[in-house]
């Protein structure tokens, strides 16, 4: 896919899984590890845009319509070995601080928006060495160093985005990929003005027009598997 089909193709298709993760949400429920490898794209001959699946629902956690956000602080994961490919580049930099609990719903920001990243460079954000002929992923020691470095520095490092002209997408990009946990929108807290100017930003246009969603919203066009 081109950079320009890439810009007309991703924001219905992230406008969908932004309004499922929103959803979950306000039933208190997250999305541990969301990356390109568990968002799928269903073609229905009949409609041009694609339909959103997200899959690994074991990933799911949380209490139905629980009120305590403590359900959501979880155990850095910087420390672990990554279950599949697809946590390696996506975890936040907290994730490996082991000086405090990680809340999971900043975590699922944090990776949605290193998966925009890596649908439009073709790679995550942080955590691989690239050459012409070879792709090296980095060692513990340097990807943990490079991710601490982000909360010190408060600004990310990982190499610009040269291909994609589509304001909005890499706007939402940047906004999930704040360094500080703390000032880090969760997917539900996002400024109401971005999901909008997203689909706008694309002559394709999902079922489903962002608004305000809550656990009585009509059924989304996102399916889970």
């Amino acid at each position: 896919m081109t950079p320009k089909e890439k810009d007309r193709f991703l924001p219905p298709i992230i406008v969908q899984v932004v309004l499922a993760l929103q959803y979950l949400d306000t039933i208190s429920f997250v999305h541990e590890k969301i990356s390109l490898d568990n968002i799928m794209i269903r073609k229905d001959m009949a409609e041009i845009v694609p339909q959103v699946v997200i899959t690994d629902l074991h990933l799911v956690s949380g209490v139905y319509k629980y009120s305590d956000s403590s359900i959501f602080l979880d155990s850095p994961l910087g420390g672990r070995s990554e279950k599949a490919s697809y946590e390696r580049g996506y975890r936040p930099p907290e994730d490996y601080d082991f000086s405090q609990l990680v809340d999971q719903r900043k975590r699922l920001s944090w990776m949605l928006g290193a998966t925009i990243y890596a649908a439009l460079t073709g790679h995550p954000p942080y955590g691989f060495a690239f050459s012409l002929n070879d792709v090296n992923p980095w060692t513990e020691r340097k990807l943990s160093s490079v991710m601490l470095n982000l909360i010190t520095w408060k600004q990310n490092s990982y190499p610009p985005i040269t291909t994609s002209h589509n304001r909005p997408l890499l706007r939402l990009m940047e906004t999930l990929m704040t360094c500080e946990a703390d000032k880090r929108l969760t997917i539900s807290r996002l400024d109401p003005t971005l999901l909008p100017e997203l689909a706008d930003s694309s002559d394709l246009k999902a079922k489903n027009k962002p608004g305000p969603l809550n656990e009585t919203s009509p059924s989304l066009t996102v399916e889970y598997a």
